[in-house]
């Protein structure tokens, strides 16, 4: 859970996949943003800036609409575990933990914790928790303190420099048998005590001293504090959401944050509504409706804004992806020439007509053959032939001067399957095109 100034709490409700709004003037929750990809920890900046831990596709900054930037969903090439819990710098960087919980696959090597820095940088700073729940960085900006759920412990560590730690030590080593497992989340109040989740709540000194718990029905989860004065304890158990009036005050919020719009080639996107059988999705300029059978996955780069998996037409094996690229430089002709080039020249067709969607034009390229389909990462040059398929793919001029993409490449069958869906995605109206010349 998370205080927001604008006189609101935001807590995730994980089974639901959504994040919800608690007003303090009226007691009543509001649904604050739907399909959050099972988002956990949230933080919230003084400003009201509020960062999420995604379980996938990672770590991400949301816009007062509920909209969403990632800054953080791959690591080495590989998809991060289950970002679970995070806590901001005074750089404007985040810390976030990565353990593994309620599924199977482990994509990176540990259970982690990693920092993201404000020009979008992402670090591993922490290898050896076996698996790192609860984070949160101390008032001073000095300390990091991590909860090492499997131990019953809290651990910290000297912050030298933002993204860089030394010397971990144990700063409390809870009685398995008295505090239970964990701890879960933590979270500070002004006088540095720190508040961690395990059985129930151990409210523990600045010295890592146990004082006491705070007690509710239900095992806790998290906690943090808000109000409109910022004395009462949230704390998330399970199935409720209790507050608990206090005497003193919470720690203030983080006086800055990552923003949206900050990190080149993040993806912003947020499904806004659902009508019939498609959802509309924003991605920054654009207003897409992606059928909702097209499953969407993490993007395996900084320069997808998103990605979906089209099911496959029977008897075609290779998956095909609808992928929208952040804008690029090239324009329209240099572009699609590549794309035309990605098919070998016998046996090959293309077809390339212009259009309007509203105030965004577009070119789009409808091409037929042997598709030479990159294998790994593209700067390797490693492709597969995929004979009979086909690729359809636009250009999508925005008023600002950005020039977006959109593919879909693969097996003909499947393709031929989804290409009214793929126009229609953009608005694209066929029969108002004209032929785009290339010479």
């Amino acid at each position: 859970p998370a205080h927001h100034a604008g006189g609101f709490l935001l807590f995730s409700d994980i089974p639901n996949n959504r994040v919800v709004k608690l007003d303090y003037a009226t007691g009543e929750t509001s649904t604050f943003a739907d399909e959050t990809d099972g988002n956990n920890g949230i933080v919230i900046t003084e400003g009201g800036v509020i960062v999420g831990c995604r379980k996938t596709p990672g770590v991400a900054v949301y816009d007062a609409d509920g909209s969403f930037e990632l800054i953080a969903s791959e690591f080495e090439g590989k998809p991060l575990n289950s970002p679970n819990d995070l806590s901001l710098d005074a750089a404007g960087g985040v810390y976030f933990t990565d353990p593994v919980y309620g599924k199977r696959e482990q994509p990176q090597p540990v259970q982690g914790v990693y920092y993201v820095s404000a020009s979008g940088e992402l670090s591993r700073v922490i290898d050896d928790v076996p698996r790192p729940n609860g984070v949160n960085v101390s008032l001073d900006g000095k300390t990091l303190y991590v909860a090492d759920a499997n131990n019953s412990r809290v651990l910290a560590y000297d912050i030298v420099a933002p993204g860089q730690l030394d010397n971990r030590r144990v700063f409390f080593a809870g009685d398995p048998d008295v505090d239970g497992h964990g701890p879960d989340g933590m979270c500070f109040d002004s006088e540095g005590r720190l508040y961690a989740t395990m059985a129930q709540t151990v409210v523990l000194s600045p010295d890592g001293e146990r004082l006491g718990v705070i007690e509710t029905p239900e095992k806790p989860a998290n906690c943090t504090f808000g109000g409109p004065d910022n004395k009462t304890l949230y704390i998330t158990a399970r199935t409720s959401l209790y507050a608990v009036p206090m005497s003193v005050t919470g720690a203030p919020a983080p006086q800055t944050g990552p923003k949206v719009g900050a990190v080149a080639g993040a993806a912003t996107y947020f499904v806004q509504k659902e009508a019939g059988g498609t959802q509309t999705v924003e991605l920054r300029e654009l207003k897409l409706e992606i059928p909702k059978a097209w499953e969407q996955s993490p993007s395996a780069s900084r320069m997808r804004m998103g990605t979906w998996t089209v099911p496959a037409a029977e008897g075609d094996a290779i998956p095909v992806e609808y992928v929208v690229f952040t804008p690029m430089g090239g324009g329209p002709k240099a572009n699609i020439s590549r794309w035309i080039k990605q098919f070998q020249s016998d046996g090959r067709e293309a077809t390339v007509t212009s259009g309007e969607s509203g105030d965004i034009k577009y070119v789009l390229a409808d091409i037929t053959g042997t598709y030479n389909m990159s294998i790994g990462p593209p700067m390797m040059g490693k492709t597969q032939p995929v004979p009979d398929a086909r690729m359809l793919a636009v250009v999508l001029s925005a008023p600002s001067g950005g020039d977006y993409f959109i593919k879909m490449a693969g097996p003909k069958k499947t393709v031929d399957a989804a290409a009214e869906a793929f126009r229609a995605s953009f608005g694209a109206d066929a029969a108002k095109e004209s032929e785009f010349k290339m010479d």
